[in-house]
């Protein structure tokens, strides 16, 4: 009966991933993400590395950095109807970790986020760590 419990529980929780990309509020950023795929080279990743390096000094990135759409949704300015002025914002993501007041280590992620302007990618600015939701 446990088994039967958890096997619905797990195709709840999994019905939700596959409906995510047409979710109302993100289905635009992943279409930002989409068209900013390309765009991401080495150096746009090495210039963000280094853009937190200097303003965060207590963040390490762990992980490879990856485009977020979640992230452009939580990084844009306040825009209370679906679309808007954030539409063309992409996030740069990676996990990291930081060191806690009594030296435990908390991980969240960590990135810069970017506007999709005329095909290329303008810096927008660093972002401080985010729990590991997204």
């Amino acid at each position: 009966m446990r088994s039967l419990f958890f096997l619905a529980g797990m195709a709840f929780l999994l019905t939700g991933c596959g409906a995510d990309r047409e979710h109302p509020g993100l289905k635009i950023k992943y279409e930002a993400m989409d068209a900013a795929q390309g765009l991401v080279t080495p150096a746009v990743i090495k210039d963000c590395a280094d853009r937190i390096a200097k303003e965060m000094p207590g963040v390490k990135v762990v992980g490879s950095f990856g485009l977020s759409a979640r992230g452009a949704a939580l990084v844009g300015d306040l825009q209370p109807f679906p679309s808007g002025p954030n539409d063309n914002i992409v996030a740069l993501m990676a996990p990291s970790t930081t060191e806690g007041l009594f030296g435990q280590e908390g991980k969240s992620y960590v990135g810069c986020s970017y506007r999709l302007l005329e095909g290329k990618l303008v810096f927008r600015g660093v972002h401080s760590p985010f729990v590991r939701r997204l």
